[in-house]
C-alpha cells in the first residue's frame, strides 16, 4: 500500500465520525425547538435570499460529493472535507431559515411552504447520508469494487436532493406575491370548475321521471339501476323555486371569480416587496406596516379558501335539491365573498383606487336575495 493510500485509509474513522455528526444534525429536525423570533427581533436579512443561498450551497456540495463517490478511486479526504463543510454551514442554515421565516413578516402561506420545502431537503439529505454510510462499496477506494446498481441508486438519491433544493430556491424566484398569486389562481380555477359543473347539471334533461312513467316495467328497472349515484334533477314544475336560485348562484359565482381576478391584478401584482422592515418606521411614505399588510393577505387568502370550500357544499346542495341547505350555503358563500372584497378595499398606500369603487358595486351584487316558494 502506498503512503498516499495509507493516509487515505487512516482518514476513514474521521469520515465515519463526520457522517455520524451530520446524521445527528439532521435528526434535530424531529425535535427542533427553534429560535424565539418576532417581527421586532427579526434581522433585516431577507429569509428568501437566505433559503435560496443555503439550498444552492447544499446542491453544490452534494454535486461534488456525487462526483467523488461515483468515480473511482474515491478520495476519502475530499469526501470528508465536503461533508465537513456541509455540517459547518449549510445544514445549520436550513434550521435557521425555518426559524427566521415567521408568518408575521412573510405570510402564513410562505412560512408554511418554506418550512415544508426545507424539511424535504433535510429528509432527502438524511436518505443520502444514510446510503453513504450503509453502502460500504460507495467509499471503497478500489477502482472496480462499486457495482453499477449501487452507483445508479446513489445518483437517484442525489437527484432527489437536487429536486428538493431547486424547490426551495424557487421561492425566491416566485417571491411572496408570486406564491400568493399562484394560490389565489388555484382557488379561482376551482370555483370556475364548480360553476361549470353546476351549469352543466342545470342544462341536463329534467323530465326523466316523466319518461320513466311511459316506459315498460323492465325499462324502468334498468333506468333505476343506472340512476343510482346520479344527481337528481329539478322537476318541471319546480315547486321549491330551485331554478331561480341556480340563476342567482351562477351569476354570483361568476362575479366571485371576477373578484379573485381583480384581487390578483389590483392587489397581489402590485404588492410591495416584503418584508420592508427598513422603511416601516417612515409612516409618511409607508402608512401601512409590513405586519399589517401580511395580516390582510393572510385574512383574504383564508377567505378565498373558505369561499371555495363553501362553493363545493353549495353545488352539492343543489344536486340534493335541498332548498333549505341551498339558501344556507348561498348566504354563507356570498356574504363571505362580500366581506373578502372589503379586506383589500384600499391600495397598499392606504388610499382608494378604481378597485375600491368596483368593490362597492360588487358588494351590492352580493346582497342576500329572497326567493318565493
Amino acid at each position: 500500500m502506498s503512503m498516499e493510500s495509507k493516509t487515505e485509509a487512516s482518514l476513514r474513522p474521521t469520515l465515519e465520525a463526520t457522517i455520524e455528526r451530520i446524521l445527528e444534525l439532521l435528526k434535530e429536525d424531529d425535535n427542533h425547538q427553534g429560535l424565539a423570533v418576532t417581527p421586532k427581533t427579526s434581522t433585516k436579512l431577507n429569509v428568501l435570499d437566505l433559503a435560496h443561498d443555503t439550498a444552492s450551497l447544499v446542491r453544490a456540495h452534494i454535486t461534488k460529493l456525487s462526483l467523488l463517490v461515483t468515480n473511482r478511486p474515491v478520495t476519502v479526504s475530499a469526501v470528508n472535507r465536503i461533508l465537513d463543510e456541509l455540517a459547518a454551514g449549510p445544514i445549520p442554515s436550513l434550521f435557521i431559515t425555518i426559524d427566521l421565516c415567521i408568518p408575521e413578516l412573510y405570510t402564513s402561506l410562505i412560512s408554511t411552504e418554506l418550512k415544508s420545502r426545507t424539511k424535504r431537503i433535510i429528509s432527502e439529505l438524511q436518505s443520502l447520508i444514510k446510503k453513504l454510510s450503509s453502502e460500504s462499496q460507495l467509499l471503497d477506494d478500489s477502482p472496480t469494487n462499486c457495482s453499477e446498481k449501487i452507483r445508479k441508486d446513489f445518483l437517484f438519491v442525489t437527484g432527489k436532493v437536487w429536486d428538493s433544493c431547486d424547490s426551495l430556491m424557487e421561492l425566491r424566484t416566485l417571491g411572496i406575491a408570486g406564491l400568493l398569486i399562484r394560490k389565489a389562481e388555484e382557488y379561482r380555477d376551482l370555483i370556475k370548475d364548480a360553476l361549470y359543473e353546476l351549469q352543466e347539471w342545470a342544462l341536463e334533461e329534467s323530465d326523466e321521471e316523466d319518461l320513466d312513467e311511459a316506459q315498460s316495467g323492465e325499462k324502468i328497472s334498468t333506468k333505476i339501476v343506472h340512476s343510482f349515484g346520479s344527481p337528481r334533477h329539478v322537476p318541471d314544475s319546480d315547486p321549491t323555486s330551485i331554478r331561480p336560485r341556480i340563476q342567482a348562484t351562477t351569476k354570483k359565482l361568476r362575479l366571485t371569480t371576477l373578484l379573485f381576478e381583480a384581487i390578483i391584478k389590483r392587489r397581489l401584482k402590485t404588492l410591495p416587496v416584503l418584508p420592508r422592515i427598513e422603511i416601516d418606521a417612515n409612516l409618511d411614505e409607508n402608512p401601512i406596516k409590513t405586519v399589517e399588510i401580511v395580516r390582510l393577505l393572510d385574512c383574504v387568502l383564508e377567505m378565498m379558501k373558505k369561499i371555495h370550500d363553501i362553493t363545493d357544499d353549495l353545488v352539492s346542495s343543489f344536486y340534493d335539491l335541498d332548498v333549505e341547505q341551498i339558501d344556507l350555503e348561498i348566504d354563507r358563500c356570498f356574504s363571505l365573498a362580500s366581506k373578502a372584497s372589503g379586506i383589500l378595499l384600499n391600495d397598499w398606500r392606504g388610499k382608494q383606487d378604481p378597485f375600491s369603487n368596483w368593490v362597492l358595486k360588487f358588494q351590492s351584487e352580493m346582497a342576500v336575495e329572497r326567493f318565493s316558494e
